[in-house]
């Protein structure tokens, strides 16, 4: 984890991250790949682009980091610049709207209401930003895209398609398997993976 730990009502960050300071969270961030690296060991460091200044876990909904690009570059995408520039393995995303980066929006599953897309699911996040912006050239992976704050507002075969054509390379637990049955569903996404890219949506 490199997050930023700045926000002292965040409930799922906390102890996670090396602290609330950028430049230490990056240096001991940055140590800590190393080590990691030199047991051939691959390393992806997240939640892109920040999670630490968010009061809601996103395991249970969809938080919010209401912060300008400007604020972003400042504070929470200095760590994530500076494993990217260290050739880190992988950037994993974070399941959070940043309402001053992204304009798109999709209906919620849940509610019904127009939401605006997270980042594991916005090509202004995973292209414009970490491509275009931030000249990375490592593997994208999505958190677990089984968590509430995805899993509550769209399918699995409409979140898949959405990360890939953000610009996810891998698609983490799209789907909970606990038992034979769940591998329907799985199946039922790759199937959808597969139509999205013959019909070149993908």
């Amino acid at each position: 984890s490199v997050d930023i730990n700045n926000n002292p009502k965040n409930p799922v960050i906390g102890l996670r991250s090396f602290s609330s300071d950028p430049e230490i969270v990056s240096e001991h961030g940055l140590s800590y790949i190393e080590g990691i690296k030199e047991h051939n060991v691959a390393v992806a460091a997240k939640h892109f682009p920040g999670h630490g200044d968010t009061d809601v876990d996103s395991h249970f909904g969809l938080p919010v980091v209401d912060k300008s690009f400007d604020e972003l570059m400042d504070n929470e995408l200095l760590p994530f610049k500076a494993v990217m520039d260290a050739d880190t393995d992988m950037i994993m995303t974070a399941h959070i709207q940043l309402p001053q980066l992204e304009s798109e929006t999709k209906v919620s599953d849940e509610d019904g209401s127009d939401i605006l897309l997270p980042a594991t699911l916005s090509p202004a996040i995973l292209t414009n930003l970490v491509r275009d912006e931030m000249a990375y050239e490592g593997i994208v992976i999505t958190d677990a895209l089984n968590m509430e704050a995805i899993a509550n507002n769209f399918g699995e075969v409409e979140t898949s398609i959405l990360s890939k054509k953000a610009g996810a390379d891998i698609l983490l637990m799209p789907v909970i398997i606990r038992s034979n049955d769940d591998l329907a569903l799985l199946d039922e996404v790759i199937q959808g993976l597969v139509d999205a890219v013959e019909s070149e949506e993908i």
